[in-house]
């Protein structure tokens, strides 16, 4: 299961990796006949086969971690420290830096994936503010007042 929905692939293991608090395998999937990255817990009904594969040559390009996981957005936010446990448990301590008011400061945090960082700065709630990419800024002010106006109705049936 992914964004974009569901789908059964048949893919030949090559290595397992951790990246951004997640592990992922890097296969070869048949279907596409290519070499992908799979998050392992969108894999929610994995089955192994009898039949055995003949090892591919990986292209080292794709061995490479800096092909799956370029930097292409950065991040610049402001954290309060009641997140700093978290902070360090995703991104480790060298993620931020301590301002005097005791906010963490983290500059230059990279993200392939834009929906995913939104989603990921939104789960933070209150304890987030962020200062680039202004883009960013903009989709969590809109997504905020959506939110303000489903609680602010009262819900059907109470």
């Amino acid at each position: 299961y992914y964004r974009k929905g569901t789908s059964r692939r048949l893919v030949e293991p090559y290595r397992v990796a951790f990246q951004w608090s997640s592990w992922y395998l890097l296969g070869y999937c048949r279907q596409r006949e290519d070499f992908r990255m799979f998050k392992l817990n969108r894999l929610w009904e994995l089955a192994g086969k009898e039949e055995a594969f003949a090892a591919r040559e990986v292209p080292e390009e794709k061995l490479d971690s800096e092909y799956w996981y370029s930097d292409e957005i950065m991040l610049r936010a402001r954290f309060s420290d009641k997140v700093k446990f978290r902070l360090i448990e995703e991104y480790g301590p060298s993620s931020f830096t301590e301002q005097e008011d005791g906010n963490l400061l983290v500059e230059n945090l990279g993200f392939t994936n834009y929906p995913v960082l939104l989603e990921w700065v939104l789960s933070f709630g209150s304890s987030a503010e962020v200062l680039a990419p202004e883009r960013l800024r903009e989709d969590i002010k809109r997504e905020a007042a959506q939110m303000l106006m489903k609680y602010s109705e009262k819900p059907e049936g109470i």
